[in-house]
């Protein structure tokens, strides 16, 4: 194969990579900012934000209903491994940790007052 040859079928294989992603605009139906979103699968997922807004959603993003975070203070991230654990992490040192699937969140110390802004895990142990 020509070098040419290998950079049309590079070209051609991107392109149809590209046609087949798509993104579309969904409604959160809130006034809140968010800041941080994690999904298990297509279907499952949620978002958080200013004033303590966590929403949920199980349409893949097309409804999204409010859930409790038990704080007023912004959520910028969260990490969800499963659909029943997960983290958020936000101002002033807050970390709350989820093993419902968000119906609560208990808060865990973090030893700063520094706002986390990001929220990673390999998994729900590590």
């Amino acid at each position: 194969m020509t070098s040419k040859t290998i950079i049309l079928a590079v070209l051609l294989l991107f392109a149809l990579v590209s046609a087949q992603a798509q993104w579309l605009p969904q409604n959160s139906q809130t006034g809140e900012v968010l800041l941080g979103i994690s999904f298990v699968d297509a279907q499952t997922g949620w978002a958080c934000g200013t004033a303590g807004k966590l929403l949920h959603t199980t349409s893949g993003g097309q409804l999204w209903t409010a859930q409790p975070s038990g704080t007023a203070k912004f959520l910028r991230d969260l990490w969800m491994g499963s659909a029943q654990e997960g983290i958020i992490v936000g101002e002033a040192g807050l970390i709350l940790r989820t093993v419902n699937a968000g119906q609560s969140w208990q808060g865990v110390g973090s030893g700063t007052t520094a706002h986390l802004v990001h929220v990673h895990f390999a998994d729900t142990q590590h």
